[in-house]
């Protein structure tokens, strides 16, 4: 009978290291949990990420290789030290117990410098906490607990691995004497591994960059396009700041044609950056608001599709994919661009663990994490220097001795105004409001930066070698809160309004974000400059010109001499090369709001208000992963917009009515009078029978526009137009007529809340 073993089995370091494991995995996401709000209650914005994910593949799959990519983390890093140990005990020649004991501490170790390193290179990650926490639960401790006192710790808790590191290599050195058999597998298994991570990194990942080859310049200009989301340009020296804060961008407008008087078609990303590369308006291109069905727009009619057509090499670069994303099939051979969709929406959020944060800026982090590599909206982990590596390797990647037409679309300067660099504290005395304006500047700085190093790989890589033409612009401004957001102020109305009416159809003079408000010049001016190396030489100056962000394509077909495809935005050139002598007010321009939930007017908005707001408006497409309006949300959207016609001083705005003809505002944006009354002697100042017919043909069905006054003179003398003239006084109104009565507004948010005042 073959006797029963009573020896008790050896012991294993794996499985407790499984089970802490699965117990800070589970401690992290509580932690994550608990910050963006209870992930396993029965919301909304829950209950519509378990429908999709139950109904397309393509979001399951994603999700399922995130959690399988930080489950993969995890065991590397659990094996790591467990492998250590082991050889440390093969070193030594440890019991099994000493083996665990040692197992466990380095692992132990391991998370404290994990936890360490992202509290110093991640300042905004959840689980940078430490200080505060420390601080908090001890008092006592307060004067070790500082930035200084964490990256001690850090050094320290980094030098025990280093040491059980070495002790591991000796180990492994002893065991290939004593046990050469055993050394043989570890060396075959090593190997294998080394292999693996090979082929991983020079076969199948892109090849890492390299110095680049001699430029062979191309014989056709290149085309530079580069856009800064949010940036204002009042924040310039050049427009008149007093305070240096973008001294790269300011050094390109002292030698550019800057056109001052520029606005935006749609203040809000995507459908001002459609404007761009059709040259056409919202209407016409069908880009009428963010998120919206791909297959309502026109991407076949596009500056790089006519550019492909002629030779050129096109190329689109962007750091943010929430609301600006554009396939290969808008007319660009390559996108560098984070992976869109609903899973980027969720992961570039959600994804803040710190093994994974610490990796997320390099080449594991580009394969295992595609929606957070190099992505502006997972603020914590966003380092501007990935972005610019990106567009250097695509740029060393293009075709030799073809034209090249790239846009660029910087997104640092955005919401949420932090990256992963740390902060400085806010100055004494500021408000919430001055406190979001003081952090967007941060962004502004900080982008300005990024715009210098992306201008040196530029010209690095020879695209300015040349002749190339360069277009600095911005998508939208931003507004604040801040007196002054707005055109609209009570002392400068014309008219015996009562209070009730300026709140219900424009508000005071201020607003927040980008939009929501036609009133805002703030969000509607944008930054617009040309820049040509070579020849033709550009005039340097501000030309007197109005103008609109569908002007750029056409002004680029002008300079390379191809024909304008029938956009509708004119061509610029005669005021780059030679500045007129008049030109405001010749050509009416045409601007509307997009839709805005009421959680976003606020200086800092709530991700989780915002998801509980917005996401029952959008639907999933199945195949593609991406977020879309309904179909029945954007017919409301439509309807609620605003609208308004540019034409030299004066703007006509529009406010939509849901029971009839809608409500016009009259504005003098050089003297800031404006009115509700089209019948009193200051509107009959204004061209405005001739701007009523405008906008009346412009946007036709869309909108029903109220009856004008019978007797309304329609001469006018074009002025300066966007409100940059600060100096700017009032001038006495004039006795205004009575008002006649007003019809009631439409408030888009009582269906699809896209109102865009902002109660005060």
């Amino acid at each position: 009978m073959k006797k029963i073993s009573t020896k008790p089995p050896q012991n294993t370091l794996f499985w407790p290291l499984v089970r802490l494991t699965v117990l800070l995995i589970i401690a992290e996401a509580v932690i994550l949990g608990l910050n963006f709000g209870s992930i396993l209650s029965a919301t909304p914005v829950n209950k519509f990420i378990f429908q999709q994910v139950v109904h397309s593949p393509i979001v399951l799959i994603g999700i399922a290789k995130f959690v399988g990519a930080q489950l993969l983390l995890q065991l590397v890093f659990l094996l790591f030290f467990m492998i250590c140990a082991k050889l440390i005990k093969i070193l030594f020649n440890l019991s099994n117990n000493s083996y665990n004991l040692i197992g466990m501490l380095l692992w132990f170790d391991g998370v404290i410098a994990v936890f360490l390193a992202n509290q110093i290179y991640f300042t905004h990650s959840v689980f940078a906490f430490i200080l505060n926490l420390g601080k908090k639960l001890y008092p006592a401790l307060q004067p070790y607990l500082t930035a200084h006192g964490i990256q001690i710790a850090f050094y320290v808790t980094t030098a025990i691995v280093g040491i059980a590191v070495v002790l591991a290599i000796l180990g492994f050195f002893s065991l290939l004497g004593k046990h050469p058999k055993k050394s043989i597998s570890i060396i075959l298994l090593a190997a294998i591994g080394a292999g693996a991570y090979v082929y991983w990194r020079f076969y199948y990942a892109p090849k890492p960059v390299t110095a680049s080859a001699p430029v062979i310049p191309s014989e056709k200009p290149n085309i530079v396009l580069l856009s800064i989301d949010y940036f204002r340009p009042g924040d310039t020296t050049y427009f008149g700041n007093k305070t240096e804060m973008t001294p790269n961008i300011d050094a390109m407008l002292k030698q550019s044609t800057v056109f001052e008087h520029a606005v935006t078609v749609i203040a809000r990303t995507f459908p001002s950056l459609m404007s761009v590369e059709s040259g056409d308006y919202p209407i016409k291109n069908g880009a009428r608001f963010n998120l919206i069905d791909p297959a309502q727009v026109n991407h076949n009619e596009t500056l790089g599709h006519t550019l492909q057509d002629n030779g050129y090499y096109s190329m689109l670069a962007t750091d943010g994919s929430h609301f600006f994303y554009m396939t290969p099939e808008y007319g660009f051979n390559k996108v560098v661009a984070p992976t869109p969709g609903l899973n980027e929406f969720l992961l570039s959020s959600i994804n803040d663990f710190p093994l994974s944060n610490l990796l997320m800026n390099s080449f594991v982090g580009k394969y295992l994490f595609p929606y957070n590599y190099m992505n502006r909206n997972a603020s914590y982990t966003y380092e501007p220097k990935t972005f610019n590596k990106e567009i250097e390797k695509a740029l060393k990647e293009r075709p030799a001795g073809q034209p090249l037409y790239i846009h660029i679309h910087l997104t640092l300067a955005a919401w949420p105004y932090t990256w992963s660099a740390p902060t400085d504290p806010y100055p004494k005395g500021l408000n919430k409001t001055e406190q979001t304006h003081y952090r967007f500047n941060e962004g502004e700085i900080a982008v300005d930066k990024q715009f210098g190093e992306v201008m040196q790989i530029l010209k690095a890589q020879g695209v300015f070698d040349k002749n190339a033409m360069l277009v600095l612009f911005s998508d939208h401004g931003q507004a604040f809160g801040e007196p002054g957001d707005r055109v609209t102020e009570k002392k400068y109305l014309v008219g015996n309004a009562t209070p009730a009416e300026i709140h219900q159809f424009t508000g005071l003079n201020v607003t927040i974000g980008h939009g929501t408000d036609i009133l805002s010049m703030k969000q509607y001016h944008p930054l617009l400059a040309f820049k040509f190396f070579g020849t033709p030489q550009n005039q340097v100056g501000s030309p007197p010109v109005d103008c609109a962000l569908i002007d750029i394509a056409p002004t680029v077909l002008d300079y390379l001499h191809i024909a304008n495809p029938g956009m509708q935005g004119i061509s610029l050139m005669p005021n780059i090369t030679a500045f007129p002598q008049t030109g405001l007010g010749d050509t009416p321009l045409y601007m509307e709001t997009e839709f805005t939930l009421p959680s976003i007017l606020t200086a800092d908005p709530s991700i989780s208000k915002v998801l509980e707001e917005g996401i029952s408006y959008y639907n999933l497409n199945i195949k593609t992963g991406n977020l879309q309006v309904k179909p029945s949300i954007g017919k409301l959207i439509i309807k609620g917009k605003q609208r308004a016609v540019l034409q030299g001083k004066w703007l006509l705005a529009f406010y939509p009515n849901s029971t009839g003809p809608g409500t016009l505002v009259l504005v003098n944006l050089a003297t800031k009078q404006w009115t509700l009354d089209m019948s009193n002697a200051f509107a009959q100042t204004a061209p405005l029978a001739q701007m009523w017919q405008e906008l009346h043909d412009f946007y036709g069905k869309e909108i029903i526009m109220p009856p004008l006054p019978a007797a309304v003179s329609t001469t006018s003398t074009p002025d300066i137009v966007l409100g940059n003239n600060t100096n700017a006084t009032a001038k006495t109104a004039p006795v205004p007529t009575a008002p006649p009565t007003q019809a009631k507004v439409v408030n888009p948010s009582s269906k699809i809340n896209t109102s865009s005042s902002k109660k005060s």
